[in-house]
């Protein structure tokens, strides 16, 4: 068939994900109940179906060692069983580091089927040239960048347009909730869940695929009936705990202060993690956190050393005296903290990766956590890697990560980094 005969009969749509489910939180993961809110929401897909198909990659997880010894072969030939026997028209992957490897392999398989789908790749992975994607993804029809809510809103449009990199990001402030819309259930066993109310940042840290790689912007939904409706749901269900996603580390505008009002004024009382850089933690932010004895800043540091900072375009001389700062006054105010750092950056040494760790535990933070360095391609850390001589290796989930360094001992270091 003629991959594009299909689009004037109804779309039949697999949306395929994954993800790293914890205990007690919706098996689908957030942004693919987006994408699946938003199409089945939309006048535009009258008619259409879509079916979410995710991957729980904690199947894969040995529950004595805690190790992960994933078979790719497996969950590509499961995706690509599901399309044939379904009979879908379109196959849209929800592309992330993590599950890179399945979908190179269920998608090139899919795209060699007699009545081939058409294949729409989108996610964190998706970034570059229409010709650099085509290279890492030849079995690819079409490729969305940055937010594809607009772009599932109206699937057939966009398919019609016969271009293969689309990018037409949608009105942040009418996205609705998959909470509010049912797309994700809650209640129950279910009771641990993830919200936003941003996205992207205008931080240029040098290893990080969390901000908008296009634009660099953050897109705010400012809308309050959505954030309050969302709370008032959370509290009638008995949810437990509320991550936010949207990293709060950029409230230039009060918004993670403003948002902890509405969790009070809604009167949720479940745990609530925010994440946090310290340059943006106010007095004002602060004093309202510490009205609510439940919430936990998560303070991402990575390193405290100065060269490493600025390396890493994460920072200088100031943030150590900074972090002491914030830290101090969290304490004072009796908000819980943990601290992030990496182990593994350029130029850092484990002496240096020793003493940020005896700073942040002397201020009684309730968690330090401390991970290897991931490099993801896109990020200008990637780009550098030779410059500094790290050696990489790929993890479980075939992300690449530090292995060796010529600054340390790596081994120790990540003896100390799983003693902390």
């Amino acid at each position: 068939m003629n991959k594009q005969s299909f689009i004037h009969n109804p779309l039949r749509v697999l949306l395929v994900g994954s993800n790293l489910c914890r205990a007690n939180e919706p098996y689908d993961a957030y942004g693919v109940s987006c994408l699946a809110s938003a199409f089945r929401g939309s006048a535009a897909n009258a008619g259409d179906t879509l079916e979410v198909f995710t991957f729980d990659l904690n199947r894969f997880q040995d529950n004595v060692s805690g190790d992960y010894n994933i078979e790719w072969e497996l969950i590509a030939e499961e995706i690509v069983t599901k399309v044939r026997i379904g009979r879908y028209n379109v196959v849209a992957f929800s592309v992330f580091g993590w599950f890179e490897k399945a979908i190179m392999l269920a998608g090139a398989r899919i795209a060699g089927l007699a009545n081939a789908p058409f294949i729409m790749l989108g996610g964190a992975s998706i970034f570059g040239s229409e010709q650099e994607l085509r290279l890492r993804f030849p079995f690819a029809d079409m490729f969305t960048l940055s937010y594809g809510e607009k772009i599932f809103a109206n699937m057939r449009h966009y398919i019609n347009l016969g271009s293969a990199h689309i990018m037409d990001l949608p009105d942040f402030k009418s996205l609705q909730s998959p909470y509010l819309t049912g797309e994700i259930q809650i209640g129950g066993e279910i009771d641990t869940v993830r919200a936003e109310t941003r996205r992207g940042c205008s931080f240029r840290c040098s290893f990080c695929k969390h901000r908008d790689t296009i634009s660099g912007k953050v897109y705010s939904f400012d809308n309050h009936e959505r954030m309050l409706d969302e709370l008032k749901l959370f509290k009638s269900k008995g949810v437990k705990k509320l991550n936010v996603l949207d990293p709060l580390f950029n409230d230039y505008k009060g918004h993670g202060e403003y948002y902890l009002k509405l969790i009070r004024k809604v009167g949720f009382d479940g745990k609530i993690t925010l994440q946090i850089r310290p340059e943006v933690l106010t007095e004002s932010f602060m004093e309202e956190a510490s009205l609510n004895p439940n919430v936990t800043f998560e303070i991402g540091v990575q390193s405290l050393d100065p060269d490493v900072l600025k390396v890493i375009q994460r920072g200088g001389k100031g943030t150590e005296s900074q972090l002491r700062e914030k830290l101090g006054r969290c304490r004072e105010f009796g908000i819980s903290t943990m601290v992030t750092l990496i182990y593994g950056l350029p130029l850092q040494t484990y002496d240096s990766f020793a003493r940020d760790i005896d700073i942040v535990k002397n201020y009684g933070v309730t968690k330090v956590g401390a991970f290897p360095l991931q490099v993801y391609p896109g990020t200008k850390l990637a780009d550098d890697i030779d410059e500094f001589g790290l050696s990489l290796r790929e993890n479980a989930f075939g992300i690449t990560e530090v292995a060796e360094t010529p600054f340390h001992d790596f081994e120790r270091m990540q003896a100390l980094a799983l003693a902390a």
